[in-house]
C-alpha cells in the first residue's frame, strides 16, 4: 500500500516526486561472488580474510550523494574498522577511509568528502583486523553541472515470500548499477517487537541474491505498510509499533536521515509566490532524541572539495566518536 512511513518515503511519495526509469543491461556485467576484491573492476586485494560467519548479514550502502553514502553492516564484533577505496584517475585503486568503531550487533557510518562520480570499494574488519566482510561497491552521484552520462538504475518492491531466493535480484546485481530503488515492502512481517522485526530482516539480508544486490550496488530504500505489518495504516506514525519498525528499518537498510514523518505534509507556497518560505517542520521528538540515523551526505555537490570524513550513528544507541586513523596503502 503506497501510505507515509515514519523516517521514510513511501512508494507512491517517491513516484509522485521524481520520475523513475531503470535499466538491467547486460554488458559489463560484474560477478558478485563477495569473496574478495575480484568482484571490482579492476579487482582490488582488501585486507583480512573473508569470514562470512562474521559477518553473516553481508554488507550495505545506501543513498549515494555526489559527495558521500551511508554504510551499514550488522555483526556481532565487538568493534568494527571501515576500510574505503576510490578508483583514482590512472585506474588504481586509492585508500581514502580506514576507521574504527564499536560494533555489537550493528554499526552505521556516513561517508562525506568524497569524489564525485566515482566507483568505490569497501570492506568492514573485523575486531582483530585479520577478518573481513565481503567487499561491497559504491559509485557516488556525478556533480552538479557535469557533463551528463547514463545512470543506470535498477528497482524492485512487494518482495514477499513466493520465490523466496529471489533470482532476479541476483541478475541485477551482474549490471553495475548506480543505485537499486526498494520501493517498499522489502519484508512481510505482523512482528510488533524489535525481536520479530529483526528476525524479518535477518531472513531478508542473509538470502543470497539479496547479499549479492546489496555488494554490488546502493540502495535507495523506503517504506511501505508491510515494514510494520500488513495493511498497516499510520494513524500514530510515532506510536510504538512504527517506532519499533522504524528502528530496524534504520538498522538494516542504510538511508539518509529523513526530517519528519511525511504524513504531515509542508504546506505548499501558491504558485508565483517569491516570499519567506514556510518554516521547515520539527523532527519528530523520537527521532530528536535517539539522533536516529546520520545527517545528510552529498547535499552540496558543488563545493568545495573536503578530505573524506567519516561520522557514525549505531542503529540502536546514541552516537559516538570514531576513532580514524590515516589510510595505509
Amino acid at each position: 500500500m503506497g501510505r507515509a512511513r515514519p523516517g521514510g518515503w513511501s512508494r507512491r511519495q517517491l513516484l509522485a516526486t521524481a520520475g523513475i526509469g531503470w535499466a538491467c543491461r547486460g554488458e559489463e556485467a560484474l560477478e558478485w561472488a563477495g569473496s574478495g576484491g575480484d568482484a571490482l573492476d579492476p579487482p582490488w586485494t582488501p585486507p583480512g580474510t573473508l569470514d562470512a560467519g562474521a559477518f553473516p548479514f553481508g554488507v550495505q550502502s545506501g543513498d549515494p550523494g555526489a559527495a558521500g553514502v551511508v554504510l551499514t553492516v550488522r555483526t556481532d564484533e565487538p568493534a568494527v574498522t571501515l576500510c574505503v577505496v576510490a578508483l583514482g584517475a590512472d585506474g588504481a585503486w586509492v585508500p581514502v577511509v580506514r576507521a574504527v568503531h564499536p560494533a555489537g550487533g550493528a554499526a552505521r557510518a556516513a561517508l562525506d568528502g568524497l569524489a564525485p562520480d566515482t566507483e568505490h570499494g569497501y570492506v568492514w574488519l573485523g575486531a582483530d583486523g585479520e577478518r573481513r566482510s565481503a567487499v561491497g561497491r559504491f559509485r557516488t552521484a556525478p556533480a552538479r553541472g557535469a557533463a551528463p552520462r547514463v545512470v543506470r538504475l535498477g528497482a524492485s518492491c512487494c518482495l514477499g515470500h513466493a520465490n523466496p531466493a529471489y533470482p532476479t535480484l541476483a541478475l541485477a546485481a551482474e549490471q553495475r548499477l548506480d543505485a537499486f530503488l526498494l520501493l517498499g515492502d522489502a519484508i512481510y512481517t505482523d512482528a510488533s517487537t524489535l525481536a520479530g522485526y529483526r528476525r524479518a530482516y535477518d531472513a531478508l539480508l542473509a538470502t543470497p541474491s539479496v547479499q549479492a544486490l546489496t555488494a554490488s550496488t546502493s540502495l535507495i530504500p523506503v517504506w511501505d505498510d508491510h515494514e510494520v505489518a500488513n495493511d498497516w495504516v499510520p494513524a500514530d506514525p510515532r506510536g510504538p509499533r512504527g517506532e519499533r519498525a522504524g528502528r530496524l528499518f534504520d538498522e538494516a537498510l542504510p538511508h539518509s536521515a529523513i526530517d519528519a514523518p511525511l504524513s504531515e505534509p509542508a504546506p505548499r507556497r501558491p504558485r508565483g509566490d517569491r516570499g519567506p518560505r514556510p518554516p521547515r517542520r520539527a523532527r519528530s521528538r523520537c527521532r530528536a532524541a535517539r539522533q536516529r540515523g546520520p545527517a545528510r551526505v552529498g547535499r552540496r555537490p558543488d563545493r568545495a572539495a573536503t578530505p573524506p570524513s567519516c561520522s557514525w550513528s549505531a542503529p540502536s544507541t546514541s552516537p559516538t566518536t570514531p576513532t580514524a586513523t590515516p589510510p595505509t596503502t
